[in-house]
């Protein structure tokens, strides 16, 4: 089967927006993987704060890692710089209204991430997360800011990131069907 796949999870700093919470469920559902198991495939790194890493270091991160996950923001941009084959998988807020993210692979070209990575050859995944119904006001009645939510995985979301890791990693890569 040979060393496990590098899943990177970058994350932002807590009070700024884009925080994604509950990331710790999805650690801890892949340590407990016993050996030999799709899951003991990949080893899931972080999450990181990229800002507090110098750029050689981000560089250095990046280019061992096959599969990115963050939320919507410059490190996805890091696709760039990882070997081929690989992926990001970019998670969206589940209140936020009017962003490009089907979660499907490589079916959002026409966005920030989906459309770099399609430029680069390889391959991107938006996924909703939260829950929450979509809503074009914030809690104050103004217009709803994206980049200002943070995001709270649910059960269900830590189960569809799983499995889209799993997928990426076992489907896609290893046997060769590049998507």
């Amino acid at each position: 089967a040979g060393a496990p796949w590098q899943v990177l999870f970058v994350q932002r700093q807590p009070g700024i927006g884009r925080y994604i919470h509950g990331l710790e469920a999805i650690f801890r559902s892949f340590e407990k993987a016993p050996p030999g198991s799709p899951a003991s495939s990949l080893k899931l790194v972080g999450p990181l704060l990229l800002e507090e890493l110098s750029p050689l270091q981000q560089l250095q991160l990046t280019r061992s890692a096959r599969i990115l996950v963050g939320a919507h923001g410059a490190g996805l941009s890091f696709i760039l710089n990882m070997p081929r084959p690989s992926a990001v998988i970019e998670l969206q807020s589940s209140r936020a209204v009017g962003i490009i993210c089907s979660g499907e692979w490589d079916s959002d070209s026409g966005g920030h991430y989906g459309g770099l990575a399609s430029i680069a050859g390889e391959h991107h995944l938006c996924l909703h997360v939260g829950g929450e119904e979509p809503n074009f006001w914030d809690d104050d009645g103004r217009p709803l800011n994206f980049r200002k939510l943070d995001m709270h995985l649910t059960q269900r979301d830590v189960e569809h990131l799983s499995m889209a890791m799993l997928d990426a990693s076992r489907m896609y890569f290893r046997e060769g069907n590049i998507f």
